[in-house]
């Protein structure tokens, strides 16, 4: 869970500056059983994440020609360090039950956003997304295994959107993650990068905006391989995703 506070202040008419705090919050539980964890003490573990709450900070720099619709901007954000308390269980064996203590960074990130009219109606637009993932990790202090191995990624997204009329509108967009690093991959999270394509439609009346879209996305193969040995192949896999977003605007 996560909030965001953001002020923006306007330079000229062609460039401003935004930046702010987020405070996010994050548990969870995660259950590990069967022949990859046969070296785990009674072969089933269990660990869950006590909640913790910790602060980071945004900042960018757009700039804009209104006349011809165009807009650019960075985006820098910060990344966030956690202290977790764990409980960590394994089932069989309860001489090794412990609570643990571990440090979880959530990474920076850099967004590059543009867009701009090409057409009456009409606007390309583009995003470049960094996202600095291998700082993430989860090392309970017993088990004493990173249980989230993830690569940085580099996320290109190209569209283009149109206004029908004065209420509704749409957009087409292809979006591509390219991870550094092989494909072996945390069970936790079984891709290797993907594709995807993203259909949107957007209603405005006065103040009201509703936007709804549908994204089908095509996951890349990758190899689950806990404790660096490969006992899984996650193969010819997607998702299909659909999004409903309510705004009001004063």
């Amino acid at each position: 869970k996560a909030l965001t506070a953001l002020l923006r202040y306007k330079c000229n008419e062609l460039s401003s500056v935004h930046g702010g705090i987020r405070y996010q919050e994050i548990d969870g539980a995660i259950n590990l059983a069967g022949a990859a964890y046969g070296a785990v003490p009674g072969g089933t573990y269990n660990v869950v994440v006590n909640k913790d709450g910790a602060f980071g900070w945004v900042a960018g720099v757009p700039y804009e020609i209104p006349e011809i619709a165009l807009r650019a901007a960075l985006t820098y954000s910060s990344e966030i360090e956690h202290d977790f308390t764990l409980n960590e269980t394994f089932a069989g064996f309860p001489a090794a039950n412990s609570t643990t203590t571990t440090k979880t960074k959530t990474p920076q990130s850099v967004n590059l956003d543009f867009q701009t009219g090409i057409a009456a109606d009409t606007l390309a637009f583009a995003n470049i997304r960094w996202a600095e993932h291998s700082v993430t990790d989860l090392v309970p202090g017993t088990l004493n295994r990173d249980l989230i191995d993830l690569d940085d990624s580099v996320t290109y997204t190209l569209g283009v959107g149109r206004k029908f009329n004065e209420n509704w509108s749409g957009s087409l967009a292809l979006i591509y993650a390219d991870v550094d690093g092989d494909d072996l991959v945390s069970p936790l999270a079984p891709t290797h990068g993907y594709e995807a394509i993203r259909l949107g439609v957007q209603y405005k009346q006065d103040q009201m905006t509703i936007s709804a879209g549908i994204r089908y996305t095509d996951l890349g193969d990758a190899v689950a391989a806990p404790g660096g040995t490969p006992v899984a192949n996650f193969q010819d896999n997607d998702a299909l995703s659909i999004g409903v977003k309510i705004g009001y605007h004063f």
